[in-house]
Formats: C-alpha cells, sequence, structure tokens
C-alpha cells in the first residue's frame, strides 16, 4: 500500500453498484497518470510520458446454464399442455455478459432471446409460452452463447420429459426414455464455437461426421459404441481438426445403425 504522502490510483469493478470490488491500485509515478479505460479483457491505464500500459486484471464471463425449471426433467405430462420454459443460469465471470439463450424442446418448438448477467447472481430466463403437441420423449435443450465466454463446455444442458395423453395412467412406452434423434446445432452460423446435440434410443456403434458442400467428408467428430442418452458435442473451430475448414456451409451426420440423419451449419469466421 502507498506511505506518507504518495498517490496512487485505485481501479473497481462496479458491475454491482452497491457493491464495488476494488481489482487493484496503480501508484503515482514522476509521469501523470491522465485516463482509465476498459477493454475487455484488460483494464487500460493510459500515462502521459509512458503511453497504454495493460493492467494485470483479466475480465472475462463463463456464463454457465445450471438447471431446466420448467418442465421439471423426467415429468409426465399432459398432451397439449401450455408451458412457460424457464431456465436458470449463472454468469460465473467477473463482468457482466450479454447472452443469447436457446430452447427447444422436441423437434417443433425453438425459442431464443438475449439477456444480460451479471457475475455471480443465479438468473431466472423464461421463454414465451409453448404447447406441448407430440406424444413421447421430448428432448430438452437449452444452451446459451456469450461471445466473451471463456469456458463453452459449461453452457448447454440436456434433459427429457415425457408428453402422453393420460399421465396418470402406466404407458408401456414410458420406458424408452430416448428415441434416436439429430438436433440443430447452435449458434448457427458458427464463429467460434458451437454444440451438435443427439440421442441414442439403444447402444449403438455410432458415427458422426461433417461433410463439405460437395459431399466429401472432411472430419469425424466421433466414432464409436454408446449406451442409449442425450448427448452433446462442443466444437471449436481452433482445434486441429477443425480449423483446417474454410468457411462456408457444412452438413453433419449421424449413423447409428439404421438411423441415418443429417443437418446443415455455416461457418463464418
Amino acid at each position: 500500500m502507498p506511505s506518507g504522502n504518495q498517490l496512487c490510483l485505485k481501479a473497481f469493478d462496479i458491475v454491482e453498484p452497491d457493491n464495488p470490488e476494488e481489482i487493484g491500485y496503480y501508484y503515482e509515478t514522476p509521469n501523470r497518470i491522465y485516463d482509465l479505460s476498459v477493454a475487455n479483457p484488460y483494464v487500460f491505464l493510459s500515462v502521459l510520458n509512458t503511453g497504454v500500459d495493460a493492467y494485470e486484471h483479466m475480465l472475462f464471463t463463463d456464463i454457465a446454464v445450471d438447471e431446466i425449471v420448467i418442465p421439471t426433467p423426467g415429468d409426465s405430462l399432459q398432451l397439449d399442455t401450455i408451458i412457460i420454459p424457464q431456465v436458470q443460469l449463472t454468469n460465473n465471470g467477473n463482468t457482466r455478459g450479454i447472452s443469447d439463450i436457446f430452447l427447444t424442446i422436441g423437434s417443433f418448438y425453438a425459442n431464443s432471446k438475449s439477456d444480460t448477467l451479471i457475475p455471480y447472481t443465479p438468473a431466472i430466463i423464461s421463454f414465451s409460452p409453448c404447447t406441448l403437441a407430440t406424444i413421447g420423449w421430448q428432448t430438452i435443450i437449452c444452451s446459451s452463447y456469450c461471445n466473451l465466454d471463456t469456458i463453452p463446455t459449461n453452457n448447454i444442458l440436456i434433459d427429457s420429459i415425457y408428453v402422453c395423453e393420460n399421465p396418470g395412467i402406466a404407458d408401456s412406452t414410458y420406458a424408452h426414455m430416448f428415441s434416436f434423434s439429430l438436433f440443430q446445432n447452435y449458434p448457427n452460423p458458427v464463429t467460434r464455437n458451437t454444440n451438435i446435440v443427439y440421442s441414442l434410443a439403444h447402444k449403438s456403434c455410432m458415427d458422426i461426421s461433417i461433410y463439405d458442400a460437395s459431399g466429401k467428408k472432411v472430419v469425424v467428430l466421433l466414432h464409436e459404441e454408446q449406451q442409449p442418452g442425450n448427448y452433446c458435442i462442443n466444437l471449436d473451430l481452433q482445434d486441429i481438426s477443425m480449423n483446417q475448414l474454410p468457411n462456408g456451409v457444412y452438413f453433419y451426420q449421424i449413423r447409428a445403425g439404421d438411423f441415418v440423419e443429417t443437418k446443415k451449419m455455416l461457418i463464418i469466421r
């Protein structure tokens, strides 16, 4: 800490105005400090005689999808029920972030919105109402995207609900929790990261690959035997297998036994 009459400039994080956090201090020198600015992910100090120096404090966001609140995962719900989906997210970083949040239930319902999340404060995000109009197990996918997110692997959550005509009556299909499905990647277009979600109805030797617009296989994402369930692959364009791909239209395809499905994605760096 400065001693005597020595002066210093203190820097504070004021994302939460009622609880400002000191992130460090800068000693006064013979050079006069005349400006302070923030440009993610650094705090910049501008000094008259020495120019601009980056302060050591890093600013970052880490938006995690914590929980699907409504509908409750695993529930059996009445066909044609209208629900208002809700999810809980937390920004585990130290600066606020604007996140695009995407929710899908089954193959037919999809909704997205943007929200500003402040650090260390769980937030409940509500979506517009939707009608559960398809019988059977429906996969719920919630994912968030913030271009400043430093940990993209925790920004997606996958679960299921069961939709039937008579929830109080035992249904022999209730035990078959998963179906074969491939979902649209999100975000799309892809600028840095994207998630590919799929479901397997039973134990399968499966393959997921990426093809270019001419139909040539360019990347094998996965080739292995897996148990029934919901799965997610996080693609990072910085990975060795992906950074070779130029911008353009691509197709990703899943093969699991007799099940084959293909979706389109666009890469724009």
